[in-house]
């Protein structure tokens, strides 16, 4: 994991992509947004694996060991920046989370501790030790928003309302129920109600494109396979889901100018 120049207190800062062949990850995504890989080996750590772009990490990717199979399927983990990693885990287990990966360095780059939601939604913490100004945050091919979607829209808002303060702001969608997570001014990010049939709880990270329709074409000739259509969410841009060749969910999302 690369350090944060942009380490802001209870934001989304990085994202980690654990997957079950990083073969086939690695050309899927470096087809679709045309980001370039590094491997930086770390001793003890192994070998970390990056996405980048221009020369600044995107994200990181790595394979779930054969022994975590049965309890972590193939997804995106966002990583949440956070000034003190012990008070954020002791918030997290009062509220209801389960840690599911205690405090640990990151390489050289801090701490983290992976945290399941009481909806089962993962999520990751991260305490950088220092700032670096290594992180592509800037469109596109750089993350540009976060949605958990959950079958438990009241205990998922109160959870992180408790653990990060942030503040829901429910969104007119139509029949949809939507929520807008932000500190102060600020959009973190949002939740989206769905049937307990239809999805596991997760948080969907979405990643800037120049034209969404374009994006999505491509995505399915790469071997992805989409769950919506091109949409729009207002104020933020259009947007389509898809779920990766080995499974993962994400999103792409063409902001609105």
């Amino acid at each position: 994991m690369a350090e944060t120049g942009n380490h802001r207190k209870h934001l989304f800062s990085w994202e980690n992509l654990a997957t079950t062949d990083t073969a086939i990850a690695k050309r899927f995504y470096q087809r679709l947004f045309g980001w370039e890989v590094t491997y930086i080996p770390t001793g003890d750590y192994g070998t970390h694996c990056f996405f980048t772009l221009d020369g600044k990490d995107i994200c990181s990717f790595s394979e779930i060991p054969d022994f975590q199979r049965k309890h972590f399927s193939t997804q995106w983990v966002p990583y949440i920046s956070v000034e003190n990693m012990e008070d954020l885990v002791h918030k997290a287990q009062n509220a209801g989370g389960t840690v599911l990966v205690p405090i640990s360095p990151a390489v050289d780059a801090g701490q983290t501790a992976m945290i399941k939601d009481p909806t089962d939604a993962i999520f990751a913490i991260w305490r950088p030790r220092q700032q670096d100004t290594d992180i592509h945050r800037s469109p596109p091919g750089a993350a540009c928003f976060h949605e958990l979607v959950t079958n438990n829209m009241d205990l998922a808002g109160m959870f992180y309302a408790q653990v990060f303060s942030w503040s829901p702001r429910a969104e007119n969608f139509g029949d949809i129920k939507y929520i807008m997570f932000n500190i102060g001014n600020v959009n973190v990010g949002s939740m989206m109600g769905v049937p307990k049939q239809n999805v596991h709880p997760r948080w969907i990270t979405y990643w800037c494109v120049q034209d969404c329709e374009k994006s999505l074409r491509k995505a399915i000739a790469l071997g992805g396979t989409p769950c919506n259509t091109v949409e729009i969410i207002k104020r933020k841009g259009r947007y389509a889901t898809l779920i990766d060749p080995l499974g993962a969910l994400f999103g792409i999302m063409q902001p609105e100018k």
